[in-house]
């Protein structure tokens, strides 16, 4: 069936969700990886439809949390795809096409559809140009790969509140003179503001309002670009004809003599915008027209149903990119399997430098990171080591030019990867899993990530394991400083949220410069966007006040950057010192301490993510901690509340009061964690404060405190 069918027997309630079916789980990245996928035209898999009649199931509308529909008699139950197909009505369907009841829509659908979907057709810097802009050439984009065009999506997010933002339902601006503009008007404005911003909604393809919007902001889009074209092209001649032969094959003729052919010239210019606009428009309206394969049952067969749906979701494992270099590698017959020597490279020891073991430390293990779980590579490492065989067999043995850019963003991507022949995949391995090694042992050392499957951004590995490539690097303090700034002031500053592919390409080559002592500090311009980002890693996002979540990786991001500090554990000061590491976390070292009475304590180190005002001080009446702990918008619940402690630690602790269990530990381990001190001062409530302007205050402090730290040990880093 074409998805325009599909939804017009969803709106009409004749495809409907049957009741016993989960909710919406699907969260953005999922989302963005699907319109990636449906946009260059792959399969994204069957939805598996049960027909029946009304009274069948009790069933809901897909999409919304718990609106129970009276469905059509001859209906048709989801039993599988409701998640891609709720994400396409997401992407291509106004759901919030009535102005007058978006916001009772918006409490009504899961928090994963508070949003509309966008285009954005800009390239970023030396970027591609996958939907022709720069040149207003557009080629369709059938032959992509989904990898080509993440990068060009934009999930922009609702919010009831903020209704001055120009893609918000609601949106609400008054005119010069302070009257509330017309709906016309508005629409106008809409238009404009997402043309200045190169984004195309995608949410009115299936028009509940025939407004085309995105076919007026393409066409803006158009215009402004033709218009930038002429002015960065002044009087050159050459590039003139070359833009423009195809729309007018006598354009030379007519710039010989543009005062008499003026028009012609203005209508090629004009041509050459409006052939863009519709290809782009053409392109995207037909996207409704795809075909997405239905498996239709007749309602006698539930079970048969339910045996399609196990085994659709428990198929076997899918080929993925690594088992086809793996086969290529294999026809090499002098090696051995190609997975095997890898996970045997990451069970031999690698010597560490001081620079990065910091003189603890003269060799490490790779698999400590948790590379090779059960015989088997996890999937971060497989992808990892992808990106680098493909970086290093296509560009390792060529001069490595800053002006000569060799290193381009296809070189992350599947095509490329698949181009490589056995021998170089063979000959290039072992380089590509030291490189590797080095990169993740840094990480473990320097960064406080205790496995891989911990890491906040996948790419960031990339620069890390080129760079470490060259022995020079690895072995010098000074480089191994730079490279954990940057890593720091990436993170912290959201630069790896959008655009990784571009950025990690990009920074390596600002990575070399700078290490190579041949220019300035490239990254200064991230440390402004330190814990500065709105909606990523600033103060409101970090005490949850915006509706979005904490994101994972700034959340992780701060338990990490602590680690990496190798602070003391909260165990009481009677025992001597125990200070946590990645390291000893990731090989369960055993603790042995005792006290200055000569009391033991043993235990293995594990961490816990510990509330440092844990929840157990401050339950009411007929609350458990472990209700409260669920309330994931709750303000202890921040990551400014959180720090890595040892499992023994928190047994020790349980739901003491901060001043309580603080003053059983040693000052300096306070100082480690980043906890505002005096503990006694900071952390006691004020008869002024009321509860949550007691905790918004402890937190705000140490927001201060470890942005404080953060840009501290950068400056020291860079220096």
């Amino acid at each position: 069936m074409t998805l325009e069918s599909l939804f017009v027997e969803n709106e009409s309630n004749k495809i409907v969700l049957p009741d016993f079916q989960r909710d919406m789980e699907w969260k953005e990245d999922k989302q963005k990886k699907l319109l990636a996928s449906f946009l260059v035209k792959l399969p994204i898999g069957n939805l598996l439809l049960l027909n029946g009649n009304k009274d069948d199931f009790l069933a809901r509308e897909i999409g919304a949390k718990n609106q129970i529909i009276e469905p059509k008699e001859d209906c048709s139950y989801l039993l599988d795809g409701q998640q891609r197909f709720t994400s396409l009505k997401l992407f291509f369907c106004d759901l919030y096409y009535d102005e007058n009841r978006w916001k009772q829509k918006y409490e009504d659908v899961y928090s994963q559809l508070r949003a509309r979907w966008f285009i954005n057709v800009k390239p970023q810097v030396n970027g591609e140009d996958v939907f022709g802009y720069n040149n207003l050439s557009f080629q369709g984009i059938d032959n992509c790969e989904p990898d080509d065009v993440l990068d060009f999506l934009v999930s922009k997010k609702i919010y009831k509140t903020k209704t001055h933002e120009w893609h918000s339902p609601g949106f609400d601006i008054k005119d010069d003179n302070g009257n509330k503009m017309t709906s016309n008007r508005m629409q106008l404005q809409v238009i404009r503001m997402a043309a200045e911003e190169c984004l195309i909604p995608l949410y009115s393809l299936y028009p509940y309002k025939r407004d085309n919007l995105h076919d007026q902001v393409i066409r803006k889009i158009a215009i402004k670009r033709k218009e930038d074209l002429q002015a960065e092209l002044g009087d050159d001649k050459n590039q003139i004809i070359n833009l423009l032969k195809d729309v007018e094959p006598s354009i030379e003729e007519f710039l010989d003599d543009n005062e008499q052919y003026s028009d012609e010239i203005a209508y090629a210019w004009s041509g050459l915008a409006e052939r863009w606009s519709a290809a782009v428009s053409n392109y995207l309206n037909n996207l409704l027209k795809q075909a997405i394969p239905v498996i239709e049952l007749p309602a006698d067969q539930i079970s048969r149903a339910i045996a399609i749906f196990t085994t659709i979701n428990e198929g076997g494992q899918k080929l993925n990119t690594f088992d086809l270099v793996v086969a290529k590698a294999a026809k090499d017959t002098k090696h051995e399997s190609l997975s095997k020597r890898i996970a045997d490279l990451y069970q031999k020891d690698v010597r560490i430098p001081d620079a990065v073991g910091n003189g603890q430390l003269s060799s490490w293990v790779p698999n400590n990171f948790k590379l090779v779980i059960d015989n088997k590579i996890v999937r971060e490492a497989k992808d990892h080591f992808l990106n680098i065989l493909s970086l290093f067999t296509h560009s390792r043995k060529i001069l490595f030019n800053a002006n000569n850019r060799v290193i381009k963003i296809d070189l992350l991507k599947n095509a490329k990867q698949l181009e490589l022949d056995y021998e170089k995949i063979n000959s290039n391995t072992k380089e590509t899993v030291i490189a590797l090694a080095r990169a993740y042992a840094f990480l473990q050392l320097r960064c406080g990530i205790t496995i891989i499957e911990k890491l906040p951004y996948k790419l960031m590995v990339v620069p890390i394991a080129y760079m470490l490539s060259f022995d020079e690097v690895w072995g010098e303090k000074k480089s191994i400083d730079k490279l954990e700034y940057w890593y720091w002031a990436s993170l912290f500053s959201g630069a790896y949220r959008e655009g990784q592919n571009e950025k990690c390409i990009n920074d390596i080559y600002s990575l070399y410069e700078w290490i190579s002592n041949k220019g300035e500090n490239p990254f200064i311009g991230r440390l402004t966007n330190i814990f500065q980002d709105t909606r990523y890693s600033d103060l409101d996002t970090l005490l949850l006040k915006n509706e979005d979540s904490v994101p994972k990786a700034i959340y992780s991001g701060i338990l990490q950057y602590i680690l990496s500090n190798l602070p003391g554990d909260f165990i009481p000061r009677k025992y001597s010192r125990v200070r946590l590491s990645a390291y000893d976390v990731a090989i369960n070292k055993k603790i042995e301490v005792k006290s200055d009475t000569g009391d033991e304590l043993t235990y293995v180190l594990s961490l816990n993510d510990h509330h440092i005002v844990p929840f157990g001080s401050v339950k009411k009446l007929n609350e458990s901690a472990d209700e409260l702990r669920q309330k994931k918008d709750h303000i202890l619940n921040s990551p400014l509340n959180r720090t890595y402690i040892s499992a023994k630690a928190n047994e020790i602790i349980r739901d003491m009061e901060p001043e309580k269990y603080f003053s059983e530990i040693d000052e300096i381990v306070q100082y480690g964690h980043m906890v505002p001190t005096p503990i006694q001062e900071k952390y006691q409530r004020r008869d002024s404060e009321d509860e949550y302007t007691y905790y918004q205050r402890v937190l705000e402090e140490r927001f201060h405190e470890l942005k404080r730290n953060v840009c501290q040990e950068l400056d020291k880093l860079s220096s």
